[in-house]
């Protein structure tokens, strides 16, 4: 019998070639993403192409996964695999949720139906050149049946072509080392409307289901891709709205999980996108009633929401809820234009007082209060450079500047982020020797943190400053200056390469230069 495959998404025609690679690149979590896949299995198969997919799952998996697919008895077929490790773990992403059971379920009706379709899992558990062995799996199983159109469904991160991160300028994805087998590879980045995804954030990897907002391009699928890479991919899939989906097997950090507040911060996206705001603060209220994890970022929401409905005084009242309950994103909302309606509010002052006070009680361990407050305020000062006035935020930076130097003589600035927050100030100094010390400073902090991409590429923005100060081309092209009403690029090192660029986390120069000329075309 032939298999259901559903409407074919606008553009796949072109990927279902006899030899072709597609690497699909996802954020774990979703119902969309692996049905999205096994739709483009189905029609492969319908067209009577063998069809090879490969999972980011641990090769240790293969043979159940192999016993999965060919048991007559699904139903215990399935009990059998979801007692393998991997889908009993006490931390699950979304790689071993409900959507990929049912993804592998679909394979396996699709194999029964007579298609030509073999699974390959090909993740390794530990190594310490995880994307380069995962490539080497996968180059493996092609080299089994190179007429097949291989399908692989993995993180968005390891099906990039290009090296490098803004926050591990050394990073080799998996993409990249496939590419260099001179095989026909197409990379596709996942797109999506907005919905909720089963992520796991931070470095305790704390796992559950959030909102997620993308871009409104319509809720059909459809693939759309380019001959040259951009950023990384060659274009991208997109799938509509998107939305959670949980462990197969419930994980201790899914128990208890509350479906539906995500569902409720979902709709008060989806009406706030829709600009009903007095339905959006609803949303956003409900969930932080049936789930106080997120108390904060909810009020926040609310508030933005009843601000935008003109109704100060509860926006106010949602503020002074958000702030309680520990909400410190003090850049981010002074800046919120969602919020500009209640800066001439007297309780405006105290609220953004307390916000900071959040901020700076969960600053890490071991961070000087005092060096952390003044470059707070020097971020304050140019909250918007448009408006500033020289005449008194310059004293203050003087001021600012004499304090940093002081802490540095005395020995209090010992941790990476001390590093950092007083080469922002030496960084709005007013000489070479200011902006020398800012670069060495910044090494300093580069050295303690090396992960702290801001860190990274602000050592280079310092260091182009310096050498422009200096009368010198720039090394890596972060600084710009207007000649006659146009942006341009200060001359920059030709002798400098992308690669050294990456190191620091600064784009490729012809990006650097796409973005000047982007700048130039958009009205002031």
């Amino acid at each position: 019998m032939k298999p259901e495959c559903g409407e074919a998404p606008r553009g796949l025609e072109a990927l279902l070639k006899p030899g072709g690679l597609v690497l699909f690149g996802e954020m774990h979590g979703t119902e969309e993403v692996p049905r999205f896949v096994g739709d483009v299995a189905c029609h492969a198969s319908v067209q009577g192409l063998a069809v090879r997919v490969g999972l980011e799952i641990p090769s240790e998996e293969q043979g159940p996964l192999d016993a999965f697919l060919a048991a007559d008895d699904a139903q215990k077929s399935q009990a059998d695999l979801l007692l393998r490790p991997f889908w009993m773990r006490d931390v699950q992403d979304g790689r071993s949720s409900k959507a990929m059971l049912q993804l592998l379920s679909r394979l396996r009706e699709l194999r029964r139906s007579g298609a030509k379709l073999t699974v390959v899992a090909f993740d390794v558990a530990k190594s310490a050149d995880r994307d380069g062995e995962m490539a080497k799996n996968l180059l493996a199983a092609l080299s089994k049946g190179a007429e097949d159109l291989t399908l692989v469904l993995a993180g968005n991160l390891h099906v990039r072509l290009e090296k490098g991160t803004p926050w591990d300028a050394n990073y080799t994805p998996m993409g990249w080392h496939l590419a260099q087998a001179k095989l026909p590879v197409t990379s596709l980045n996942n797109s999506y409307t907005s919905g909720s995804a089963w992520v796991c954030m931070g470095q305790n990897a704390v796992c559950s289901a959030y909102p997620m907002k993308g871009k409104d391009k319509g809720e059909r699928p459809f693939v759309e891709h380019a001959a040259s890479v951009e950023n990384g991919y060659h274009g991208v899939f997109h799938v509509g709205a998107i939305t959670a989906s949980l462990p197969a097997v419930e994980s201790k950090q899914g128990a208890g999980i509350n479906v539906q507040a995500v569902s409720l911060r979902a709709q008060g996206d989806a009406a706030y996108d829709a600009k009903q705001f007095a339905q959006c603060a609803k949303h956003f209220a409900d969930a932080a009633q049936v789930d106080s994890s997120m108390a904060a970022s909810d009020a926040y929401n609310e508030a933005c929401c009843h601000s935008l409905a003109k109704d100060s005084d509860a926006a106010i009242t949602a503020l002074q809820r958000a702030a309680k309950h520990g909400y410190s994103n003090w850049q981010h909302v002074r800046r919120d234009e969602d919020l500009a309606p209640l800066r001439a509010d007297a309780r405006w002052a105290p609220l953004m007082a307390q916000v900071r006070a959040n901020l700076m009680a969960a600053a890490p361990p071991g961070t000087n209060a005092e060096l952390y407050g003044l470059y707070l305020d020097d971020q304050d000062d140019r909250q918007d450079e448009s408006k500033i006035d020289w005449a008194v935020v310059g004293p203050r930076d003087v001021k600012r500047l004499a304090r940093a130097r002081q802490l540095l003589e005395e020995g209090k600035v010992q941790s990476a982020k001390d590093y950092f927050h007083a080469a922002l100030l030496f960084h709005h100094g007013k000489d070479v020797a200011d902006f020398q010390r800012a670069h060495t400073l910044l090494l300093k902090a580069v050295e303690l943190d090396p992960k702290d991409g801001l860190a990274r590429w602000l050592t280079a923005a310092a260091e182009d400053r310096l050498l422009t100060q200096q009368g010198k081309p720039q090394r890596y092209g972060t600084q710009r200056e207007q000649v006659n009403g146009k942006w341009r690029l200060v001359p920059v090192d030709p002798s400098v390469s992308d690669e050294e660029r990456a190191k620091w986390g600064v784009p490729p120069l012809k990006k650097l230069q796409t973005e000047v000329e982007a700048a130039n075309a958009t009205p002031p």
